[in-house]
């Protein structure tokens, strides 16, 4: 039986300026917390190192009170602690986690972890494809997934058993430079959420145009001002409550998305020329469309890599552009969000789904001069855990199997009728017609793929393709059922499909 507790340390918010120093108002990196007691019993001590995470492992008592002692200026703050929670050993589970850290080696680190993980380095390098097989053997621990590390630190996401999935876990957390990781830990739902697993040294932790390798990512100051979840909560209500008010954007603040929402195209992609096709819909706004904050206004980006707000060197409000795809066909691109903003006096507050692209981002802004950027910590999905689905609506679309998680994964709290509300935006990519479920599905057309939200009829009516031209296609897969995913092209390709 696997167990993982945790406490939370309750922050004051940065934008009430209490007079009083705490542990964390003015930089929101906690300082060393040498003693953790329940109010109960003052005689159990529990010393830790530095961590700028709002989550902490202990592992003495389970009461649900609990305060931490900051040896810097002698206050103590508010803890709330929560029992450990069990798993069974052989109950899957998805976990992420990331850490910006100097990393002098990290071929090395690789090595280190790929040890860990019982595999041998040179079967890992040449023969990733067949290390499902030695884990089916018993040889080597069931985790699948993607996890990168290079000189700025470590990305990862992966599946597993929880018996494995938290041996990876603590001892990644071992190392004094991942002991304040914030790991999140979700459902897998049905086994691997991972087709198999990616362990190796990688240029980029994300992925952007330039890279990420020039960029200060090891200086905090570079980095925007992350915010708990209850502070993002609270701000946000400001936010929407002066929106709502005067009917109008408030200029001082402004509720950024850094992830893809690009506007679907005037006609299905299927009727565009082939050479146009894939560049300008391929990727359309599957994150936007499943799930968002309210009052954050929507990205007119189709990937995080080719994000650019804030970037452009006019100061000038650039105007929509109308982009001409064929002579009858044009699609309207949103002006940047932050053009023209006052950089000293606006409130930018980024979001994504785990923090790692808001972290990436904020330093490219701060480079720009930007200086009020706040980021959500750890992300949408640390959100919904801790705040539920307040809002937030939708669901929250994951880079795994699962495709999208409703907000009851991370909070079982949230009853189904409160899911369903927030369920109305979320229109069919064919017909327009309100979906009934928030998933997306791969069009059939091997050769499409388009990731899309679509209505029982319409997937029926179309076989799982996203329009007609599709149905006809020479690559045609066969329509999935339920919560299905396609397999590669060899499983069907000497299959009769039934018409």
């Amino acid at each position: 039986m696997a167990s993982s507790s945790y406490a939370v340390i309750s922050y004051p918010s940065p934008f009430s300026r209490p007079k009083c120093s705490t542990a964390t108002i003015n930089n929101f990196i906690t300082p060393p917390i040498q003693e953790v007691s329940t109010f109960k019993n003052k005689t159990k001590l529990i010393t830790f190192p530095a961590f700028g995470s709002d989550k902490f492992s202990w592992n003495y008592g389970q009461s649900s009170k609990l305060s931490a002692f900051s040896a810097r200026n002698g206050n103590w703050v508010d803890v709330e602690a929560g029992s450990p929670k069990e798993y069974k050993d052989d109950e899957f589970m998805v976990v992420n986690f990331y850490r910006f850290v100097f990393i002098e080696n990290p071929e090395e680190e690789v090595s280190r972890h790929l040890s860990f993980m019982q595999i041998d380095e040179k079967v890992a390098t040449l023969f990733y494809c067949h290390l499902e097989k030695k884990f089916q053997n018993g040889n080597g621990r069931d985790i699948h997934g993607r996890i990168y590390l290079n000189e700025q630190g470590i990305n990862a996401q992966y599946s597993g058993p929880s018996k494995d999935a938290l041996a990876y876990v603590e001892w990644v957390k071992a190392d004094q430079r991942f002991l304040d990781i914030l790991v999140q830990i979700t459902p897998a739902l049905n086994g691997h959420a991972f087709p198999k697993l990616k362990l190796r040294y990688k240029p980029s932790l994300v992925q952007l145009e330039e890279g990420i390798s020039h960029l200060p990512l090891l200086d905090p100051s570079m980095r925007a001002t992350p915010l708990t979840p209850s502070q993002w909560r609270s701000k946000i209500k400001a936010v929407n409550k002066t929106e709502n008010a005067s009917s109008a954007v408030d200029t001082n603040c402004i509720l950024l998305d850094v992830r893809n929402g690009t506007i679907y195209p005037s006609v299905n992609p299927c009727f565009l020329h082939p050479s146009t096709r894939f560049n300008v819909s391929r990727s359309l706004g599957y994150e936007w469309d499943v799930g968002h904050f309210q009052g954050a206004q929507r990205p007119d980006v189709d990937c995080f890599r080719s994000t650019s707000f804030g970037l452009s060197e006019s100061e000038a409000s650039p105007p929509s552009i109308i982009l001409l795809i064929l002579p009858y066909i044009s699609l309207v691109v949103a002006s940047d969000p932050l053009a023209n903003v006052d950089k000293e006096k606006t409130d930018i507050l980024m979001y994504c789904t785990g923090g790692i692209r808001c972290d990436v981002y904020s330093t490219i802004l701060r480079q720009k001069g930007f200086k009020r950027l706040y980021t959500l910590k750890g992300g949408v999905s640390h959100y919904l855990e801790n705040e539920g689905s307040d809002g937030w609506v939708g669901n929250l679309f994951v880079f795994d199997g699962r495709l999208s998680l409703p907000p009851s994964t991370y909070k079982p709290e949230i009853n189904g009728a409160e899911e369903q509300v927030s369920h109305s935006f979320a229109k069919c990519y064919i017909c327009a017609s309100q979906v009934s479920e928030l998933r997306h599905r791969n069009c059939a057309n091997l050769d499409c793929n388009l990731l899309f939200l679509c209505c029982v009829k319409c997937v029926n009516d179309f076989r799982g393709c996203c329009c007609i031209n599709c149905t006809s296609a020479p690559r045609l897969r066969p329509l999935l059922i339920g919560h299905q995913r396609y397999q590669k092209w060899h499983k069907y390709r000497d299959v009769e499909l039934q018409i």
